[in-house]
């Protein structure tokens, strides 16, 4: 269901529900804000459950590619993953190439964004590098909301 779904555009909706456990997720975050994470809650026969969202501005991630001549390389491809406790992979969050940006004015110019971001520290792993050069080391990034943070993973020939 949607803000709109209770004839009403005014970041409330309710419906009933039997009486069980869900699982809520958002499918579609205010503009500028990233979604959500998915959570449960219980319905208890004849009480009202208010359930609120706390939405965080979204952040962007920009990969610039390069050799350690400095030469922009294209075609690179990346994966964001949360980072663990333990520093290994956790869930994957979003995955992006050079030239998938989510606007119009993508090209392949060595610079992968990743878009729509919730705020926090993920380990940044290049899946894919341009032909004759070896994959970027993965790094820990930290993304903040309501900004674009920038970085650059250089690749060497093997």
């Amino acid at each position: 269901m949607c803000d709109h779904s209770d004839k009403a555009n005014d970041g409330t909706t309710s419906r009933q529900l039997e009486p069980g456990r869900y699982v809520a997720r958002e499918t579609t975050a205010p503009s500028s804000y990233a979604k959500a994470p998915d959570f449960t809650f219980t319905i208890v026969a004849n009480t009202d459950l208010v359930l609120t969202l706390q939405h965080q501005l979204a952040g962007t991630l920009v990969v610039n590619t390069q050799n350690r001549a400095a030469l922009v390389l294209t075609g690179a491809c990346y994966e964001l993953w949360t980072k663990l406790s333990n520093g290994k992979k956790g869930v994957l969050v979003a995955k992006a190439c050079d030239m998938e940006s989510t606007d119009s004015s993508s090209k392949l110019d060595g610079s992968t964004k990743l878009r729509v971001l919730p705020a926090g520290q993920y380990l940044l792993v290049q899946s894919f590098a341009m032909g004759g050069y070896t994959r970027g080391a993965d790094s820990t990034v930290t993304v903040l909301g309501g900004s674009t943070t920038t970085v650059v993973v250089i690749n060497d020939k093997p």
